[in-house]
Protein backbone atom coordinates (compact mmCIF):
# COMPACT_ATOMS: atom_id res chain seq x y z
CA UNK A 1 0.00 0.00 0.00
CA UNK A 2 1.01 3.29 -0.99
CA UNK A 3 2.32 5.76 1.61
CA UNK A 4 3.81 9.21 1.87
CA UNK A 5 7.34 9.88 2.33
CA UNK A 6 8.75 10.03 5.84
CA UNK A 7 11.69 11.83 6.99
CA UNK A 8 13.17 8.93 8.88
CA UNK A 9 14.18 6.74 6.07
CA UNK A 10 17.75 5.46 4.48
CA UNK A 11 17.32 5.29 0.76
CA UNK A 12 19.89 2.72 -0.86
CA UNK A 13 19.75 0.81 -4.47
CA UNK A 14 17.83 1.77 -7.33
CA UNK A 15 15.75 -0.45 -8.78
CA UNK A 16 12.98 -1.40 -11.33
CA UNK A 17 10.01 -2.75 -11.66
CA UNK A 18 9.66 -5.99 -13.77
CA UNK A 19 6.22 -6.87 -12.99
CA UNK A 20 2.66 -4.54 -12.73
CA UNK A 21 2.00 -3.73 -9.08
CA UNK A 22 -1.54 -3.51 -7.78
CA UNK A 23 -2.90 -1.63 -4.44
CA UNK A 24 -6.64 -0.93 -2.54
CA UNK A 25 -5.87 2.16 -0.93
CA UNK A 26 -8.25 3.05 1.46
CA UNK A 27 -9.12 6.85 1.89
CA UNK A 28 -11.83 8.27 4.79
CA UNK A 29 -13.58 10.79 3.91
CA UNK A 30 -15.41 13.40 6.29
CA UNK A 31 -18.06 11.01 8.15
CA UNK A 32 -16.44 7.76 10.30
CA UNK A 33 -17.25 4.73 9.47
CA UNK A 34 -17.44 5.19 5.57
CA UNK A 35 -14.46 4.41 3.44
CA UNK A 36 -13.70 5.28 -0.31
CA UNK A 37 -11.08 2.46 -1.88
CA UNK A 38 -9.26 3.36 -5.42
CA UNK A 39 -7.08 0.84 -7.05
CA UNK A 40 -3.22 2.04 -7.29
CA UNK A 41 -0.90 1.18 -10.03
CA UNK A 42 2.48 1.10 -10.50
CA UNK A 43 3.85 -0.33 -13.53
CA UNK A 44 6.81 -2.44 -15.09
CA UNK A 45 9.31 0.26 -15.39
CA UNK A 46 8.66 2.76 -12.77
CA UNK A 47 12.25 3.50 -11.27
CA UNK A 48 12.63 3.08 -7.36
CA UNK A 49 14.65 3.57 -4.44
CA UNK A 50 15.01 1.11 -1.80
CA UNK A 51 14.98 2.60 1.58
CA UNK A 52 15.27 1.12 5.53
CA UNK A 53 13.60 2.98 8.32
CA UNK A 54 16.44 3.80 11.06
CA UNK A 55 13.66 3.19 13.40
CA UNK A 56 12.83 -0.32 12.80
CA UNK A 57 14.77 -3.09 13.06
CA UNK A 58 15.65 -5.36 9.85
CA UNK A 59 13.99 -8.71 8.98
CA UNK A 60 14.76 -11.62 7.02
CA UNK A 61 12.31 -11.47 4.54
CA UNK A 62 11.94 -11.23 0.57
CA UNK A 63 9.55 -7.88 1.00
CA UNK A 64 11.01 -4.02 0.53
CA UNK A 65 10.15 -0.82 1.03
CA UNK A 66 10.90 1.24 -2.01
CA UNK A 67 10.11 4.84 -2.69
CA UNK A 68 8.60 5.50 -6.21
CA UNK A 69 11.05 8.22 -7.54
CA UNK A 70 8.28 9.87 -9.86
CA UNK A 71 5.64 10.32 -7.42
CA UNK A 72 8.14 10.06 -4.24
CA UNK A 73 5.53 7.73 -2.72
CA UNK A 74 5.96 4.64 -1.10
CA UNK A 75 5.20 1.19 -1.70
CA UNK A 76 6.66 -2.22 -0.81
CA UNK A 77 7.04 -5.31 -3.12
CA UNK A 78 8.58 -8.30 -3.07
CA UNK A 79 13.01 -9.15 -3.93
CA UNK A 80 10.88 -10.70 -7.30
CA UNK A 81 9.27 -7.89 -8.64
CA UNK A 82 12.47 -5.91 -9.09
CA UNK A 83 15.53 -6.00 -10.89
CA UNK A 84 18.52 -3.45 -9.87
CA UNK A 85 20.45 -0.76 -11.38
CA UNK A 86 23.24 1.11 -11.06
CA UNK A 87 23.07 5.32 -10.98
CA UNK A 88 24.11 5.91 -14.29
CA UNK A 89 21.71 3.27 -15.69
CA UNK A 90 19.02 4.54 -13.41
CA UNK A 91 19.85 8.28 -14.84
CA UNK A 92 19.04 7.30 -18.55
CA UNK A 93 15.95 5.60 -17.64
CA UNK A 94 14.95 8.70 -15.15
CA UNK A 95 14.53 11.04 -18.51
CA UNK A 96 12.46 8.13 -20.38
CA UNK A 97 8.59 9.07 -19.55
CA UNK A 98 6.87 6.36 -20.54
CA UNK A 99 6.89 3.43 -18.14
CA UNK A 100 6.51 0.46 -21.26
CA UNK A 101 9.93 2.70 -23.34
CA UNK A 102 11.60 2.97 -20.01
CA UNK A 103 11.32 -0.94 -19.65
CA UNK A 104 11.68 -1.35 -23.17
CA UNK A 105 15.02 -0.01 -23.34
CA UNK A 106 16.33 -1.23 -20.26
CA UNK A 107 15.53 -4.93 -21.05
CA UNK A 108 17.79 -4.14 -24.46
CA UNK A 109 21.00 -4.16 -22.91
CA UNK A 110 22.83 -3.08 -26.63
CA UNK A 111 20.77 0.12 -26.12
CA UNK A 112 21.94 0.91 -22.62
CA UNK A 113 25.03 0.38 -23.57
CA UNK A 114 24.93 2.42 -26.81
CA UNK A 115 23.76 5.12 -24.23
CA UNK A 116 26.28 4.93 -21.53
CA UNK A 117 29.26 5.38 -24.43
CA UNK A 118 27.91 7.94 -26.62
CA UNK A 119 29.98 11.65 -25.96
CA UNK A 120 29.98 14.69 -26.56
CA UNK A 121 30.94 14.82 -30.69
CA UNK A 122 28.97 11.59 -31.44
CA UNK A 123 27.08 11.63 -34.99
CA UNK A 124 23.21 10.34 -33.70
CA UNK A 125 20.03 9.21 -34.94
CA UNK A 126 17.01 11.23 -33.50
CA UNK A 127 13.60 10.10 -33.36
CA UNK A 128 11.56 13.37 -33.29
CA UNK A 129 8.17 13.44 -31.20
CA UNK A 130 5.12 14.31 -33.33
CA UNK A 131 5.57 11.15 -35.80
CA UNK A 132 8.06 13.91 -37.21
CA UNK A 133 10.04 10.89 -38.73
CA UNK A 134 14.29 10.41 -38.12
CA UNK A 135 16.81 12.89 -38.69
CA UNK A 136 20.24 13.08 -38.30
CA UNK A 137 22.33 15.17 -35.26
CA UNK A 138 25.50 15.50 -33.38
CA UNK A 139 25.13 15.36 -29.32
CA UNK A 140 26.90 18.18 -27.88
CA UNK A 141 25.52 17.86 -24.55
CA UNK A 142 24.92 14.75 -22.33
CA UNK A 143 24.07 15.24 -18.73
CA UNK A 144 21.65 16.73 -16.29
CA UNK A 145 18.88 19.59 -17.67
CA UNK A 146 17.90 22.26 -14.91
CA UNK A 147 14.44 21.48 -13.83
CA UNK A 148 14.32 18.13 -15.32
CA UNK A 149 15.16 14.52 -13.77
CA UNK A 150 17.66 12.24 -15.40
CA UNK A 151 20.24 12.17 -17.77
CA UNK A 152 19.43 13.96 -21.10
CA UNK A 153 20.88 14.14 -24.45
CA UNK A 154 21.36 17.82 -26.24
CA UNK A 155 21.07 17.33 -30.43
CA UNK A 156 22.21 20.08 -32.42
CA UNK A 157 19.79 18.55 -35.56
CA UNK A 158 21.60 18.25 -38.96
CA UNK A 159 19.99 19.99 -41.91
CA UNK A 160 16.25 20.04 -40.22
CA UNK A 161 16.24 23.65 -38.88
CA UNK A 162 13.14 24.38 -37.58
CA UNK A 163 12.58 20.47 -35.87
CA UNK A 164 14.33 21.82 -33.11
CA UNK A 165 13.02 23.83 -29.93
CA UNK A 166 16.31 25.35 -28.51
CA UNK A 167 19.32 27.24 -29.06
CA UNK A 168 21.02 24.96 -26.52
CA UNK A 169 19.65 27.15 -23.61
CA UNK A 170 17.05 26.26 -21.47
CA UNK A 171 15.89 28.79 -18.59
CA UNK A 172 18.35 30.55 -19.38
CA UNK A 173 20.78 27.43 -18.12
CA UNK A 174 22.89 27.55 -21.30
CA UNK A 175 24.63 23.62 -22.29
CA UNK A 176 25.65 24.31 -26.02
CA UNK A 177 25.19 26.59 -29.09
CA UNK A 178 23.92 26.37 -32.18
CA UNK A 179 21.42 28.15 -34.22
CA UNK A 180 17.86 29.18 -33.08
CA UNK A 181 15.39 25.89 -33.38
CA UNK A 182 18.20 23.48 -34.43
CA UNK A 183 18.97 21.89 -30.85
CA UNK A 184 16.86 19.42 -28.83
CA UNK A 185 16.91 18.02 -25.79
CA UNK A 186 15.60 14.01 -25.55
CA UNK A 187 15.99 10.72 -23.40
CA UNK A 188 17.86 7.77 -24.51
CA UNK A 189 14.59 5.99 -26.24
CA UNK A 190 14.78 9.03 -28.51
CA UNK A 191 18.52 9.31 -29.50
CA UNK A 192 21.05 6.48 -30.35
CA UNK A 193 24.90 6.97 -32.02
CA UNK A 194 24.80 6.50 -35.90
CA UNK A 195 27.21 3.60 -35.04
CA UNK A 196 24.36 1.54 -33.00
CA UNK A 197 21.71 2.82 -35.94
CA UNK A 198 23.37 1.04 -38.84
CA UNK A 199 23.81 -2.21 -36.77
CA UNK A 200 20.14 -1.95 -36.36
CA UNK A 201 19.03 -1.07 -39.57
CA UNK A 202 21.86 -0.72 -42.04
CA UNK A 203 21.61 1.73 -44.91
CA UNK A 204 22.99 1.13 -48.18
CA UNK A 205 25.07 3.10 -50.40
CA UNK A 206 23.41 5.26 -52.57
CA UNK A 207 22.78 3.86 -56.02
CA UNK A 208 23.92 5.76 -59.13
CA UNK A 209 20.76 6.63 -61.40
CA UNK A 210 20.30 7.32 -65.32
CA UNK A 211 19.03 11.02 -65.43
CA UNK A 212 14.98 10.64 -67.53
CA UNK A 213 13.91 13.18 -69.37
CA UNK A 214 11.90 14.14 -66.69
CA UNK A 215 15.37 13.89 -64.15
CA UNK A 216 13.03 12.07 -61.65
CA UNK A 217 13.56 8.70 -60.23
CA UNK A 218 10.23 7.39 -60.92
CA UNK A 219 11.95 4.19 -62.42
CA UNK A 220 14.87 3.80 -59.80
CA UNK A 221 13.22 1.05 -57.71
CA UNK A 222 11.53 -0.80 -60.13
CA UNK A 223 13.16 -3.92 -59.34
CA UNK A 224 10.93 -3.81 -55.74
CA UNK A 225 7.59 -4.57 -57.71
CA UNK A 226 8.74 -6.58 -60.56
CA UNK A 227 8.08 -9.82 -58.74
CA UNK A 228 4.62 -8.60 -57.67
CA UNK A 229 1.63 -9.13 -59.78
CA UNK A 230 -0.82 -6.54 -59.68
CA UNK A 231 -2.74 -7.41 -62.63
CA UNK A 232 -5.04 -9.82 -60.88
CA UNK A 233 -6.80 -8.17 -57.92
CA UNK A 234 -8.05 -10.35 -55.46
CA UNK A 235 -11.98 -11.54 -56.28
CA UNK A 236 -14.58 -9.65 -55.77
CA UNK A 237 -12.02 -6.28 -55.35
CA UNK A 238 -11.72 -3.35 -57.86
CA UNK A 239 -8.59 -2.13 -59.92
CA UNK A 240 -6.36 0.03 -58.03
CA UNK A 241 -3.55 2.38 -59.89
CA UNK A 242 -0.06 1.23 -57.93
CA UNK A 243 2.52 3.62 -57.55
CA UNK A 244 6.27 3.30 -58.11
CA UNK A 245 7.82 3.20 -54.46
CA UNK A 246 9.79 6.85 -55.39
CA UNK A 247 8.20 9.03 -57.48
CA UNK A 248 7.95 12.83 -57.97
CA UNK A 249 11.29 13.50 -55.89
CA UNK A 250 14.43 14.54 -57.56
CA UNK A 251 17.97 12.37 -56.77
CA UNK A 252 19.13 15.81 -55.33
CA UNK A 253 16.21 16.09 -52.68
CA UNK A 254 16.12 11.93 -51.75
CA UNK A 255 19.78 12.52 -50.70
CA UNK A 256 18.75 14.76 -48.19
CA UNK A 257 16.30 13.15 -46.47
CA UNK A 258 18.38 10.13 -45.15
CA UNK A 259 15.76 7.65 -45.79
CA UNK A 260 14.94 4.96 -48.27
CA UNK A 261 12.86 2.40 -49.55
CA UNK A 262 12.57 -0.76 -47.12
CA UNK A 263 14.44 1.55 -43.93
CA UNK A 264 12.75 0.25 -40.54
CA UNK A 265 11.37 3.32 -38.89
CA UNK A 266 9.54 3.68 -35.78
CA UNK A 267 6.29 5.92 -35.87
CA UNK A 268 5.03 7.56 -32.68
CA UNK A 269 1.40 8.07 -31.77
CA UNK A 270 -0.55 9.10 -28.69
CA UNK A 271 -3.63 8.29 -27.29
CA UNK A 272 -5.01 9.47 -24.44
CA UNK A 273 -2.02 11.16 -23.39
CA UNK A 274 0.21 8.30 -23.69
CA UNK A 275 2.76 8.13 -26.46
CA UNK A 276 3.32 4.69 -28.10
CA UNK A 277 6.10 3.29 -30.27
CA UNK A 278 5.20 1.10 -33.46
CA UNK A 279 8.00 -0.61 -35.63
CA UNK A 280 7.48 -0.22 -39.68
CA UNK A 281 9.20 0.24 -43.29
CA UNK A 282 8.89 2.51 -45.57
CA UNK A 283 6.98 1.80 -48.49
CA UNK A 284 6.98 4.84 -50.30
CA UNK A 285 8.69 8.17 -50.54
CA UNK A 286 7.29 10.79 -52.77
CA UNK A 287 4.61 13.40 -53.61
CA UNK A 288 1.27 12.19 -54.04
CA UNK A 289 -0.41 12.55 -58.43
CA UNK A 290 -2.10 15.80 -56.81
CA UNK A 291 0.58 17.48 -55.82
CA UNK A 292 3.20 16.77 -58.62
Amino acid sequence: MAERYSRDMIPTRYLILVNDLCFTKKNVPYRPKKFESHIQEYLKGTILQEVFFASMPTTNTTRITCIVLDTREIIECDENDVDALTEEIMGLLMAISSCKERYDVFRNKERLADGLDMEAGAEVVVRLPAMSGEVLGRLRYKGKVHHKVGTYFGVELINAKGKGNTNGTIRKHHYFSCPEDCGIFLGLNRVSSRDYDQLRTPIPAPRRHPRSQRSMISNSYSDLSATRDYSSPPSGSSQVSVCEPVIGVSEAELSTLNIHIDMKVYIFTEVNGHESQELGSVKFIGRLPNEL
